[in-house]
């Protein structure tokens, strides 16, 4: 009969035997437990908890479609930011060169297009009715400035400077209305709803 080997096990906590022929025999008893003529206990090990990977993929899912959703400026950053721009640059045209320039129409429609690339996914439609709602807010601020070298009275000069504004920087607020409508439909079509469609 072979030598055997007591080498210890420590994923049980006792010791198996090692012949020496490679075999593995059963699990000796430590020296207490031999003495006292007792078995040795293995511990009772829990089964591995179980995930199921559609479900975890669900979750994650969802949890980057909301974090999509909820990105980006809101409803009132749009109204705020396209405002403030327009009716800066309508103040800095009036002020450095005497009236209302082509840098209001152009602030107008790059800010415009901006704010439909960057607001969330669900105030998309913001960004497209704002930009004409403000315009015609801006003029009117803008005209507070820019009317004071007209002749008449406060209300004829506003009448008057406002009805030209609408004539002449008509092309601007189409131009600012139109990309921002562009955009907002692209990024409506390349959001997953648009995909499932």
């Amino acid at each position: 009969m072979g030598q055997i080997w007591n080498v210890a096990d420590p994923t049980h906590g006792s010791n198996r035997r090692f012949a020496a022929n490679g075999g593995i025999g059963e699990p000796s008893q430590p020296r207490g437990e031999e003495a006292s003529g007792t078995a040795a206990s293995w511990p009772a090990e829990a089964p591995p908890t179980i995930v199921p990977a559609r479900a975890g993929g669900a979750h994650a899912r969802e949890y980057r479609s909301r974090g999509a959703r909820s990105t980006g400026l809101t409803s009132r950053g749009v109204i705020l930011l396209l405002g403030v721009a327009t009716t800066l640059a309508g103040l800095v045209g009036s002020i450095l060169f005497g009236h209302r320039n082509a840098l209001f129409g152009i602030t107008f429609a790059v800010v415009a297009a901006l704010c439909a690339l960057s607001v969330r996914r669900r105030d998309l439609a913001v960004a497209v009715i704002a930009p004409p709602i403000v315009y015609c807010v801006a003029i009117v601020v803008v005209s507070l400035v820019d009317a004071r070298h007209l002749a008449g009275g406060f209300f004829s000069r506003e009448t008057f400077y406002v009805a030209d504004a609408f004539v002449t920087g008509a092309p601007a607020m189409w131009v600012g209305t139109g990309l921002a409508a562009l955009l907002a439909a692209l990024r409506r079509l390349s959001g997953p709803s648009g995909r499932r469609r």
